[in-house]
């Protein structure tokens, strides 16, 4: 029904995908040939009366039990594919991560040492589509922090800078941001 899968976990789909319109088509099938018998064999005839048949335990049992066994049983391999698709990686496999957007993806693979490095939503911008952490991008956010709120919030502007430095920064003192904090805020500690 579909084109040849890329993956592995697109044929376990593809699989219970087709199960279950096997499921679905049967259960048409079989509700609307009966559907269509009961209204041929009972329609109107006026020489003939309705039988009064309120309840029938062995029927009403049977209506429910059936489909709750089809639905287990379509629960209980779909979970099983779920746990196959979502168990660990083989060794070696790299870490790749998938960002999807409404008419594109975004993937990023990892470094030369088969890590993916940091990121932080509030990095992202036209230039940093995933907000991954680099020295520009954190410059480039504190520029732009800085000229959003005045520096005579030195103790929000103190907050942002602390929360915004990762470890492995350094401080540049050249920079007019630095400078300016600096000179308003005798407490400032880089």
């Amino acid at each position: 029904m579909l084109p040849v899968s890329a993956s592995e976990h697109g044929v376990w789909l593809d699989d219970l995908l087709n199960f279950n319109w096997v499921i679905l088509i049967v259960a048409f099938f079989i509700t609307n040939i009966l559907l269509f018998y009961f209204a041929g064999k009972y329609y109107h005839r006026a020489d003939r009366r309705a039988y009064f048949y309120p309840h029938n335990n062995k029927w009403e049992l049977g209506w429910t039990i059936v489909p709750a066994v089809v639905m287990i049983g379509i629960i209980i391999y779909g979970l099983s594919v779920w746990n196959r698709i979502t168990a660990p990686s083989a060794a070696g496999t790299p870490e790749v991560e998938l960002y999807a957007q409404q008419f594109k993806w975004i993937a990023r693979y990892p470094g030369p040492d088969g890590k993916l490095g940091a990121t932080d939503f509030r990095l992202i911008n036209a230039n940093n589509e995933v907000g991954i952490v680099t020295p520009e991008s954190i410059s480039a956010r504190l520029e732009e922090l800085a000229r959003r709120w005045p520096l005579r919030r030195r103790n929000w502007t103190k907050r942002a800078v602390s929360c915004l430095r990762p470890r492995w920064w350094r401080w540049r003192t050249t920079s007019s941001i630095w400078s300016a904090c600096r000179a308003r805020s005798s407490t400032f500690a880089p």
